[in-house]
């Protein structure tokens, strides 16, 4: 009998293995899952069931049935956008629009926060000042005071009758008591979860987030970024500390790709398309010359990409730096070939620079960062760590052209998590980040060439084996 049992889940494991071969989205982490699956499969086919899966075939299958009415919203949004789409010069920034299968706009406005305290300032004045409708979606909403006072800001403008939709992950919302969402609702508001997966089989799909930070007012203002709904990303968090992270707010034509790209989430979560969606470009958002920048695109990317835009998004981002690559990240764990790309922008004579925190948040990630830090020093690029607490940021400068937004440098953010990239091409802009990060490496130390070998061998061993983990991860 227990022979049977084990000639069950070892062909079980061939089988998965198999489904590997044929599906695995990158060569390393497929060639760990089909030799665990293999070798150990009591113990890895769990491990596949939670994590191993690379798409979200379900997202697909919705997209694919509600064409016809997300075609009719797609046509509407591109008909207002009219003559604010641009097509720019450089042929680099044509690539990423094609790979975000939205336009670059002109007529936008556009300020960064460094501040999460001033950012949540704005996000509640603009939705006290809302007139139509609110979209948002968030990884994380905390029970605390932000999460009250966004909370708040929701219910009175449902109050004045402005129509609102509020999406969240349920991974990242596990802690989150339900009453939060269940007093949104009773003000009014519509509220979803991201719905990864179909709820009797939720625990046994672990590996899809909906990590994108965005809230779209009147369809002219957008917010997006790194920071959640929550008091720890003001720093009140005492166990967390100080905190540094990177938020946006463009006001402008850009704002409707956003609006765009939350109703292709929520009709996978709820298969309605809400009518009260406005499709108009607002004058009065473009008023700001003082914040006017040249051009703006909105970049979702996901597990459900055919381009694995996710990936090809740092590649690019990469590769259109001439001068200044730097690099703001928490999580430093690359795909080997945007490590050799961010290698290839040093041998150009790009002045490459990454800033990470000292303490990572995880024993995973510090251990596999510190093998890709030690190969960046090998190559002479500067590694920061960051000591002022702990910085969450996303951004990516490289000489004209910032992204600010939700992925990290990681395998996760590049594949497996639903992520949104703000990307302003603006010279004035960009000198403003500038000016920001070298104000962070004042607070960072930089390694030392032998830093690596300072660690001692036993780290230096868990490093590379947390490499070799991370893609399956």
């Amino acid at each position: 009998m227990w022979w049977l049992l084990i000639a069950v889940v070892w062909l079980y494991g061939l089988y998965l293995a198999w489904r590997v071969v044929h599906e695995g989205r990158t060569s390393q982490g497929s060639l760990c899952w089909i030799i665990t699956l293999i070798l150990v499969p009591p113990i890895a086919i769990p491990l596949f069931w939670l994590m191993g899966d690379r798409r979200l075939e379900g997202y697909i299958r919705a997209r694919r049935s509600g064409f016809r009415k997300l075609d009719v919203q797609l046509r509407a949004m591109h008909n207002a956008l009219g003559r604010s789409k641009v097509e720019p010069d450089d042929e680099g920034l044509r690539v990423l629009a094609k790979l975000a299968k939205l336009p670059w706009t002109k007529g936008n406005t556009a300020k960064h926060f460094d501040n999460a305290d001033e950012m949540y300032d704005a996000l509640i004045e603009s939705i006290d000042g809302s007139l139509t409708t609110i979209q948002m979606q968030f990884y994380i909403y905390r029970d605390d005071d932000i999460g009250h006072r966004v909370r708040d800001a929701l219910i009175r403008a449902r109050a004045r009758g402005v129509s609102v939709w509020l999406m969240y992950d349920e991974i990242g919302c596990a802690g989150t008591p339900k009453a939060y969402f269940e007093s949104l609702k009773q003000a009014g508001v519509n509220v979803s979860g991201f719905r990864t997966v179909p709820s009797r089989r939720r625990l046994l799909r672990l590996n899809f987030r909906n990590h994108r930070k965005l809230v779209v007012i009147d369809g002219s203002t957008v917010f997006f970024g790194g920071m959640n709904v929550g008091c720890e990303y003001c720093g009140r968090d005492e166990a967390i500390g100080l905190w540094r992270d990177t938020h946006a707010k463009a006001t402008g034509p850009v704002a409707l790709a956003g609006q765009m790209i939350f109703l292709e989430d929520w009709y996978w979560a709820q298969r309605t398309v809400p009518k009260e969606f406005v499709w108009e470009v607002s004058k009065h958002a473009q008023a700001d010359d003082e914040r006017r920048v040249d051009a703006m695109l909105l970049y979702p990317s996901g597990p459900i990409d055919d381009r694995e835009s996710g990936l090809k998004l740092f590649l690019q981002l990469i590769a259109e730096a001439d001068k200044r690559l730097w690099i703001a990240t928490p999580y430093f764990v690359c795909d080997e070939a945007v490590m050799h790309a961010i290698e290839l922008a040093k041998l150009r004579g790009v002045d490459v620079r990454i800033l990470v925190p000292a303490t990572p948040d995880s024993f995973l990630v510090k251990h596999a960062a510190s093998s890709f830090i030690s190969e960046a020093i090998a190559n002479g690029i500067a590694v920061y760590h960051y000591t002022r607490g702990f910085t969450h940021q996303k951004v990516i400068f490289c000489d004209d052209l910032v992204s600010i937004g939700s992925a990290n440098v990681d395998h996760r953010s590049m594949i497996l998590n639903f992520e949104l990239t703000g990307l302003v091409s603006d010279g004035k802009f960009a000198a403003s980040v500038a000016r920001m990060l070298e104000t962070d490496m004042r607070r960072a130390a930089r390694l030392p060439d032998a830093w690596w070998k300072e660690l001692g061998a036993w780290h230096r061993f868990q490093a590379r084996l947390a490499r070799l983990i991370g893609p399956m991860l």
